[in-house]
C-alpha cells in the first residue's frame, strides 16, 4: 500500500510505503459485486470506461476476499 501525506509544509506530498501482514480468505457468502450499492457505486465508472455491463463486472470481480491483519510494519519513503 503507498499513502500520499499531507502537505503540511508547503513542500510536496511524500510517498510512503506500508506494509500490513494478515490472512487473506475468500468469503462465499458475498453478493454479486453489482448488488452492493456502496462497492459498485464505486467503481461504476471504470466498469463503464471498459464497455462492460453490471452482470460482466461481477463476473469479472466475482471473488470477495476478506483481510484480516496481523500485524503493521512501519513503513519507508519512496523518493
Amino acid at each position: 500500500m503507498i499513502d500520499k501525506k499531507a502537505k503540511l509544509d508547503g513542500k510536496a506530498p511524500k510517498l510512503v510505503k506500508r506494509e500490513y501482514v494478515g490472512r487473506a480468505q475468500k468469503d462465499a457468502n458475498v453478493p454479486s459485486a453489482h448488488k452492493v450499492p456502496a462497492y459498485f457505486k464505486r467503481y461504476r465508472a471504470g466498469s463503464q470506461d471498459l464497455g462492460s455491463t453490471p452482470a460482466q463486472f461481477s463476473q469479472e470481480y466475482s471473488a470477495a476476499i476478506r483481510f484480516t491483519p496481523l500485524h503493521y510494519e512501519a513503513g519507508s519513503r519512496i523518493q
